[in-house]
């Protein structure tokens, strides 16, 4: 009895054992397949650029293509990988494990679809979240596959002894192609859901009864094919899968087609930023999925050809190339010619702030109060950059241009200082816009809608899963194809696009030059090695003023200089979209790890600023007779765009409390720094100006059931959503009738509004 039960127990172990070798052969697919479920269900990001997909023609099309690539990948690169490993080392025995390594390959092209197909459907603009249901759906997708598989196959053996097989099987390979154009052309969630649906069991029927076709043709069987094809299949003396030479040359020939043109697609996308544009970054995801599941097949079929681990090959590169190259340098400027420092003579906080003044020295002396602004912008990608240049914007524009003359410093993180720098740059660029007979607020917005992600996207899917072994000098890295994405992603706009491709020396303030006239920009950063923060910034930042904080600009060497993009996205590195960046020994990451607002800097700012202002009778005798204790009043208007909501605490697995308690804590930190930072800086201006001088202008109401996608690129659909609050919200309004009659009201009326506020 016992043997029976310790055989019985060997022989399941042993079955289980082919059947773990079997998902092994397919180990890609999956995760590709459960990271691409992840991203387009769960993720905001995913999901809306779902959304932004259905919103022009060109993008259903292109969807609808990509998706029966990646699918038709996922079949015949997995059959050929999975029988040449059966038939080389003969390991998948037994009845199910034959079924497994016929009907894998199938399921899994044909869940690509059914994951697409539900990740549209309940995308905003279809029928919104179906939370556990998704899974509930997608397990009746795959007992419909049982079911329809079978009757597909009984009704291929009818139309086969009626010689209507190769009839149907050509009006359904058309329809499929018809259905991508006119569903992917309509573009509405119902017709992709349909066109994928319909896509779905037309390739379920064509794979099914392939075998049944025979080609009558001898042009398939040219020597040339059959080598190749006795390559790829078989050297084994069991081989019985050449027995249609014809039929295997064929298909051999079309997946090989179609790949070289998906191929070219994908690298044109990769080195040319308005095609990845005129993509856009659902389809490119797709596309990438696809040729990136092919190519690891090829790594895996080179494997079993060679008998050489190709994987554990490159992972020992990896780890030992990384100790010579360095695959992810900042892109830094280098003028060999020049042999000076560009950055040493900036003007320090006191010299900057005593020019600001005397620039303003009248209009001081004729109001009662005059109020200096510190501008705070919250990280947040796109999402926050659009949100903080139109808040700006409309600030600036609907107060007659009165908000930037009480400007003093804009202080952000990752977007917030993509949104910061837009301002900064409008301001720069005013005039021009105005001749143009264009508005800031419209400039602003028709830029930051502007794609960031797919040319980026496309860098992290390509060369980037390389670039530790194969650096690439010549192309590069993903971060580095953001800064060109945002340098050019907005063709329509000549302001905007050259605007963050000058160069910081270009930007920054001179010693003794009093007519500089554009606010401090502080772009907030994190090194890496010891979580040091960062600034980079126009003025010099003097450690004696903003403590342990780092002037990242001094750190570079004569000659060197950084564009205004390269500066932006030195604070925006969030891995993994973008990796640290390495400038010389250091490396830098989002702002956002040590303080996502930039509140720190303008607490140490304002600390120093308002130690000079009441010291200013006995050291700066030019602003004795200005009364500026009095006359001076710091506000800060701090911009943001995360849900006011509470986080919601849940039980934590065992396991992840025992080994990842340190991670977890760390992401729990990211936010609770900032919001530390934001309480010393609110608790000060309490306590020197002894009412409230700070304003919240935050994208999220109480309770709001909207969500804005973080991320590089975003829908008109949610654009429409943060106009609508934009344009709808009486506390910016407020603030923009206070800052615009403040000089025109009665001292009461002034405080009545503020009040409001």
């Amino acid at each position: 009895m016992l043997l029976s039960l310790y055989r019985t127990a060997i022989h399941c172990l042993r079955q289980f054992t082919v059947y773990l070798r079997l998902f092994s052969v397919f180990a890609a697919a999956i995760i590709l397949l459960m990271l691409a479920a992840w991203c387009f269900w769960w993720l905001p990001q995913g999901i809306d650029i779902i959304v932004k997909a259905t919103e022009t023609r060109w993008s259903g099309i292109v969807v609808l293509l990509m998706l029966f690539f990646w699918a038709y990948v996922n079949w015949y690169s997995g059959r050929i990988v999975a029988y040449r490993k059966d038939l080389q080392y003969g390991c998948f025995t037994g009845r199910l494990a034959r079924q497994l390594i016929s009907h894998l390959p199938r399921i899994l092209g044909y869940l690509c679809f059914a994951v697409t197909a539900l990740a549209i459907l309940q995308c905003p603009v279809g029928i919104g979240p179906l939370g556990s249901w998704l899974w509930a759906l997608l397990g009746l997708h795959l007992l419909l596959y049982i079911g329809i598989s079978y009757l597909m196959i009984r009704w291929g053996n009818v139309l086969r002894k009626r010689k209507k097989l190769m009839l149907v099987c050509t009006v359904l390979l058309i329809s499929i192609f018809v259905a991508i154009v006119l569903c992917g052309w309509l573009n509405t969630v119902t017709s992709l859901v349909a066109g994928i649906t319909w896509m779905q069991y037309a390739a379920l029927f064509l794979v099914n009864n392939r075998s049944k076709l025979v080609l009558r043709s001898n042009r398939w069987t040219n020597p040339l094919f059959v080598r190749v094809l006795k390559t790829v299949w078989n050297n084994h003396k069991k081989n019985n899968n050449m027995s249609r030479t014809a039929e295997e040359a064929l298909l051999f020939v079309i997946f090989n087609v179609i790949s070289v043109l998906a191929t070219i697609c994908y690298l044109t996308a990769i080195f040319y930023l308005p095609f990845a544009n005129l993509i856009g970054s659902f389809p490119f995801a797709l596309l990438a999925l696809g040729v990136l599941l092919g190519f690891f097949n090829i790594i895996s079929l080179s494997s079993m050809l060679s008998g050489i681990n190709v994987t554990v090959v490159y992972i020992a590169l990896l780890v030992i190339l990384g100790f010579i190259f360095e695959p992810h340098y900042a892109r830094i400027i280098k003028d060999r010619e020049n042999s000076t420092q560009l950055f040493d003579n900036r003007q320090h906080l006191e010299e900057y702030f005593i020019n600001w003044v005397q620039q303003r020295q009248a209009v001081i002396q004729r109001d009662s109060i005059y109020p200096v602004f510190f501008v705070l912008a919250d990280g947040g990608a796109s999402r926050s950059g659009y949100w903080t240049a139109a808040v700006l914007s409309r600030l600036e524009e609907g107060s007659n241009s009165q908000f930037s003359k009480h400007l003093l410093c804009l202080s952000g993180a990752s977007g917030g200082s993509v949104g910061n720098s837009t301002f900064f740059a409008l301001l720069q660029k005013r005039d021009s816009i105005y001749r143009g007979h264009h508005t800031l607020l419209r400039e602003a917005q028709d830029y930051l809608k502007s794609d960031f992600l797919t040319y980026s996207l496309a860098r992290m899917m390509g060369p980037d899963l390389f670039r530790p072994v194969f650096p690439f000098p010549f192309v590069y890295d993903r971060a580095a194809a953001l800064e060109y994405a945002i340098e050019n992603a907005a063709p329509d706009s000549v302001i905007m696009r050259k605007a963050f491709e000058q160069r910081m020396s270009a930007l920054v303030t001179r010693q003794q030059d009093s007519a500089y006239t554009l606010p401090i920009l502080c772009i907030n950063t994190t090194r890496m090695q010891d979580g040091t923060p960062g600034v980079v910034s126009n003025i010099n930042i003097d450690s004696t003023i903003f403590g342990k904080r780092m002037d990242v600009l001094s750190l570079l060497k004569p000659g060197e200089d950084m564009r205004l993009s390269t500066a932006v996205v030195l604070g925006a590195r969030f891995p993994y979209i973008s990796p640290a960046g390495r400038i010389h020994d250091s490396y830098f990451v989002d702002g956002g790890y040590f303080d996502n607002s930039g509140a720190g800097v303008v607490h140490e700012m304002i600390l120093k600023l308002n130690q000079w202002v009441h010291d200013s009778s006995s050291y700066y005798p030019q602003l004795k007779n200005l009364q500026l204790p009095k006359k001076l009043r710091w506000y800060v208007i701090h911009i943001t765009n995360s849900s006011r909501e509470p986080m919601q605490l849940h039980k934590v697995h065992p396991l992840v409390n025992d080994l990842l308690a340190p991670v977890q804590t760390l992401i729990g930190s990211y936010g609770t720094q900032t919001i530390v930072n934001n309480l010393r800086l609110i608790n000060y201006l309490r306590e020197i100006n002894k009412d409230t001088t700070y304003f919240p202008i935050s994208l999220y109401e109480k309770s709001d059931s909207n969500t804005y996608a973080m991320n590089w690129v975003i829908s008109d659909t949610t654009i429409r959503k943060m106009n609508d609050r934009l344009y709808h919200y009486p506390r910016l309004d407020s603030l923009i009738r206070w800052i615009r009659y403040n000089f025109n009201l009665p001292a009461g009326e002034v405080s009545e509004l503020r009040q409001e506020i």
